[in-house]
């Protein structure tokens, strides 16, 4: 799919420092589950503020600890003046570096590896697992469906009884709890993008694992 996106460089910009409306977030969100060159941008750009941050007292040391001396070696100065050219210069060029190491290791890996979307192994095993197969038919969703705002979850075989579906991210937390007794749920919450597995169950028995997609 080709990229419509015009003013990428704006949107990841804003995106990472919050300054996005929460609609205009949530779109970009699903837009990158679909996009590789924005997920890839994106992915980047979030690495690089992240090592920049963390290893700025590591590259920056010998700078401020030349500062520091010639503050104290100064009687009366209280206020630095701007760093000298080279500095500056030193510092742009080392985080060039920086991101040229992160484009490297990036190209050494799957872009695709984003954590919101990796599997959990348990969960996997028991998808479309029904414990009660002669009696449960699961209609919706399919395993592995895309959630767009609205999602039927849909059963026979019974009866009137009371059952429960419970809603797990790919952590397997429990983030939403439904309970019916007429073979169907409607669920149109708003979910952060990502994998979600769900479960089906009576009072006694695990009945049904299913999965869904958030995104796309």
């Amino acid at each position: 799919m080709k990229c419509k996106i015009t003013d990428r460089n704006k949107i990841i910009d804003d995106y990472i420092h919050g300054r996005l409306p929460e609609k205009e977030m949530d779109a970009f969100d699903r837009h990158c589950f679909d996009c590789e060159l924005c997920f890839s941008e994106l992915q980047l750009r979030e690495t690089t503020s992240g090592l920049i941050k963390e290893s700025a007292h590591v590259l920056f040391a010998d700078y401020l600890e030349k500062q520091k001396a010639s503050r104290q070696s100064v009687p009366g100065n209280r206020f630095q003046k701007n760093p000298p050219f080279k500095w500056a210069f030193a510092i742009a060029g080392m985080v060039v570096i920086l991101a040229f190491m992160i484009v490297f290791q990036m190209n050494k890996s799957p872009v695709y590896n984003h954590s919101v979307f990796q599997t959990l192994p348990y969960l996997e095993e028991m998808l479309a697992d029904v414990s009660r197969s002669e009696m449960v038919t699961v209609f919706s969703p399919e395993i592995g469906q895309k959630y767009h705002g609205h999602l039927l979850f849909q059963w026979d075989g019974t009866g009137e009884e009371k059952i429960y579906i419970k809603i797990l991210n790919n952590q397997g937390d429990e983030i939403e709890y439904l309970e019916s007794n007429k073979g169907e749920i409607q669920f149109n919450k708003k979910l952060n993008t990502g994998l979600y597995y769900w479960k089906l169950e009576s009072e006694d028995d695990l009945l049904f694992v299913g999965k869904f997609l958030v995104g796309g």
